[in-house]
């Protein structure tokens, strides 16, 4: 039996502080960051590694920050190089922008 990998995408949204108005309104537009992550699900058996790579668009910070969900679940470097544990089941990799 192998193990299931499924990327989930956490876009963090950063919200900056416009000037202070008097007597009317000011409104701030957030900017939108997207993450792609490739491949969006892999098949591996257990114990055995794969390279996933984020995309982020919208920031000039381009750095994300990956997680395994699940606990037990394997774990994952900062460049994105998951490892599988040594047990069969579904996990999910999380990238958030750093953003």
């Amino acid at each position: 039996m192998g193990v299931r990998i499924g990327a989930l995408l956490v876009a963090l949204l950063s919200v900056a502080c416009g000037p202070s108005v008097v007597g009317g309104t000011s409104e701030v537009t957030p900017p939108v960051i997207t993450i792609g992550v490739a491949p969006p699900k892999a098949a591996l058996q257990v114990g055995k590694s794969a390279q996933f790579s984020a995309t982020v668009t919208g920031s000039s910070d381009k750095a994300v920050i990956w997680s395994v969900r699940e606990a037990g679940g394997g774990s994952v470097t900062g460049e994105g190089l998951y490892s599988a544990p040594s047990s069969a089941g579904v996990f999910h990799l999380a990238a958030a922008s750093h953003a």
